[in-house]
């Protein structure tokens, strides 16, 4: 199980870094580092974890169950 845990949490980290945006200006530079500094910190990732593991009872493909395990993240933050 920590297996699972910890790889979970390395293809979310991934998963997250290619899907939040990089700050590409001084106007929405401390906006985009707030957002990143937020999901990519550690954390334990335990609702990843829940996601991906139910999802591949069901055969759904990782790479969409990553994006969902994502959303899941991005909204535990932001609350």
């Amino acid at each position: 199980m920590l297996a699972g845990l910890s790889a979970a949490a390395a293809d979310l980290g991934e998963t997250l870094d290619d899907i939040l945006p990089r700050p590409n200006g001084q106007i929405e530079q401390r906006l985009y580092q707030a957002m990143r500094y937020s999901t990519l910190g550690d954390g334990k990732r335990l609702r990843p974890f829940l996601v991906l593991s139910s999802a591949s009872l069901f055969k759904v493909s990782r790479r969409s169950a990553l994006r969902v395990a994502a959303a899941v993240e991005m909204v535990h933050s932001y609350s």
